[in-house]
């Protein structure tokens, strides 16, 4: 996948303003396109151009504070924020965040499945990321293998693009008549699909991961009604049919239970906090 030539050449115009060099694109996501680039120290650092087109400023502005707020290492290191207006007038938000050269989940599964320890230890990392989100009153909305990063070198998860990500400490920006709310269909909990505002916590985070556990031991959504078709589940989900048998039966054998309750249909038959669920996973370890 390349970047537009005009998006490459608002990048490089963009970094040599900010003193930076080595332009090289990455990739791009619905909202947003990143480009690898080296700060004055030689560090490469992540580029991402943001449309006004495309998203709400005040989205940006939500995704850019929640970065400030959340001092965690399981977290990206945002480093810095500025407007850029191309030679044809089109305005964009400029963000510069922490590169990961170790790559996505997304590329990571590409290559290799995870055995059942690895999945363990990489959903126990997530927890960690949502727990110090949760305690900044932030909900991130879209845990899904390409927004979960690795530094090289480091096997611990780290989350990146809070373009969705909900503050809990202020007004909802999504408009109440809206048939869904925001997130990737498949891996979006009941209320989110729902479009159920008041639903929507930490525990949002929680239905996500445990859908990507599934997926990464099975290849198969927690409420999969088609075994051919992988997308039955997001209607499944949507009318809150609740996780299959079989993935109940599956997830037993596995000795993993814990995931069964964190899919389930309504937030509160779920793991009421973030330390719940790492203890869980603590002892499943052992």
């Amino acid at each position: 996948m390349n970047a537009k030539p005009e998006l490459t050449e608002i990048a490089k115009l963009i970094a040599g303003e900010m003193g930076l060099t080595d332009v090289h694109f990455c990739g791009k996501g619905a909202f947003k396109e990143t480009f690898r680039v080296k700060d004055k120290n030689q560090r490469f650092c992540a580029l991402k151009l943001v449309d006004r087109t495309k998203i709400d400023l005040v989205r940006t502005e939500r995704e850019i504070e929640a970065l400030k707020r959340c001092d965690s290492q399981r977290v990206a290191k945002f480093f810095g924020t500025r407007n850029f207006t191309s030679p044809d007038g089109r305005l964009f938000d400029v963000m510069l965040e922490e590169f990961f050269d170790g790559g996505s989940l997304e590329e990571k599964i590409l290559s290799a499945a995870l055995s059942k320890t690895e999945v363990i230890n990489l959903a126990e990392g997530l927890f960690w990321a949502v727990r110090d989100l949760h305690q900044a009153k932030l909900v991130h909305r879209d845990i899904k293998p390409a927004n979960i990063m690795f530094r090289n070198g480091n096997p611990d998860p780290v989350l990146v693009d809070f373009g969705l990500v909900r503050d809990l400490s202020q007004i909802s920006i999504t408009a109440s008549w809206l048939p869904h709310g925001p997130g990737t269909p498949l891996f979006a909990s009941p209320e989110q699909l729902n479009n159920e505002k008041a639903y929507i916590d930490w525990r949002s985070d929680q239905f996500s991961i445990g859908v990507m556990i599934s997926l990464l031991l099975t290849n198969r959504h927690p409420y999969q009604t088609d075994p051919a078709n992988l997308a039955s589940a997001i209607p499944a989900t949507h009318q809150r049919k609740g996780p299959s048998h079989e993935f109940k039966t599956t997830m037993t054998n596995l000795g993993l239970p814990s995931v069964v309750k964190m899919v389930s249909a309504w937030p509160v038959q779920r793991f009421s906090n973030p330390d719940q669920v790492l203890l869980t996973f603590q002892t499943q370890k052992k």
